[in-house]
Parts: C-alpha cells; sequence; structure tokens
C-alpha cells in the first residue's frame, strides 16, 4: 500500500507546482508556470513548492526536473 511506504512525485515543474498550489500565478506577471519557473524568482518558487509539498504529505519524497531530465530540487 502506496499510503504506508510512501510514494516519490517525479516531473516537470508546470504539472507539479500547479498540483501543490494552484493559485501560483495569482498575481503575478507570469502567463505559465515554465515562464515563472526560468525568471530570477524560479528556484524560490521551486523550493518554496517542495516544502509546502513536504508539509502536505511528510511521507512521500518529491523531485522536480526541468525540460533536459536535470533535477532542479528534490526532496526525500
Amino acid at each position: 500500500d502506496s499510503r504506508s511506504e510512501g510514494l516519490v512525485l517525479f516531473g516537470l515543474p508546470a504539472l507539479i507546482i500547479k498540483f501543490i498550489d494552484p493559485s501560483v500565478l495569482e498575481g503575478k506577471e507570469f502567463k505559465t508556470i515554465e515562464e515563472l519557473v526560468l525568471s530570477g524568482a524560479g528556484p524560490q518558487v521551486v523550493h518554496s513548492s517542495i516544502m509546502r509539498f513536504k508539509s502536505m504529505y511528510p511521507g512521500h519524497g518529491i523531485s522536480i526536473i526541468d525540460r533536459a531530465g536535470r533535477v532542479m530540487e528534490a526532496a526525500p
């Protein structure tokens, strides 16, 4: 049962960040999460999303990758 063993949420920022914080773009100048993540604010947005996910689902891991498959940030 995955609820007792934990899962790892893995993927591109747009899908994962939108899942964690559906209102992430509200009040911002960006039209897409990709634009936001590629901006100077991107690293903080990725980090904040990971920390929020871990507080919501402490038994699960998360890994956000860029389009080239490089890990942008992860937490076990």
